[in-house]
C-alpha cells in the first residue's frame, strides 16, 4: 500500500511539474505588446509583408497577398527569441528614431517602436542591420529544408 501511495505521488509530482515549465500559446487575435516585428514593404502596390516574434519563441507571418491575417509558421527555442529581444535592446531600437523609407523599405519594430530604412543615401546602424538578417536567418531555416 506504501509503495501504491508512493508511486501515486510521484506521478502527481510530475505531472504539476511539467506542467509548470509550460509558457503561454498566443493566438493572432490575441498577441502580447512585446514583440518584434520586421519585413518589407513599399513597391507598386505599397503593401507590407512582415514576421512577428514573440517572447515565448513562436514566430506569425503576414503576408501582403494573404490580406490582413496572420498565421504561426513556426517556432524557435525560447533562449533564441531571448537572445533576439536582448539584441534589439543592445541595439537601441526603442529609443532610435530612424526613418528613411524608398520606394522599396525595411523596417524593424520593437514594442511599438519602428525603425525603417530603404533610402542609400541613408544607411541603418550595423547593430540594426545585424538583427535583421539574424530574423531573416530564422524563418528562412525552414524553407530551406
Amino acid at each position: 500500500m506504501k509503495i501504491q501511495t508512493l508511486f501515486f505521488c510521484l506521478a502527481v509530482l510530475v505531472v504539476l511539474s511539467g506542467s509548470a515549465c509550460k509558457h503561454k500559446h498566443y493566438m493572432p487575435e490575441s498577441l502580447p505588446e512585446k514583440q518584434l516585428q520586421w519585413g518589407t514593404g513599399g513597391g507598386f502596390v505599397g503593401k507590407e509583408s512582415y514576421y512577428i516574434l514573440l517572447e515565448n519563441g513562436q514566430v506569425f507571418q503576414h503576408e501582403a497577398t494573404m490580406g490582413d491575417s496572420l498565421a504561426e509558421i513556426q517556432s524557435v527555442k525560447r533562449s533564441v527569441a531571448k537572445s533576439m529581444f536582448k539584441a534589439a535592446d543592445e541595439a537601441g531600437i526603442q529609443t532610435l528614431d530612424f526613418k528613411h523609407p524608398a520606394n522599396m523599405y525595411s523596417f524593424l519594430q520593437y514594442s511599438g517602436k519602428r525603425v525603417v530604412w530603404g533610402d542609400k543615401k541613408f544607411p541603418v546602424a550595423e547593430p540594426v542591420n545585424q538583427l535583421y538578417g539574424k530574423l531573416n536567418m530564422l524563418v528562412n531555416k525552414d524553407k530551406t529544408r
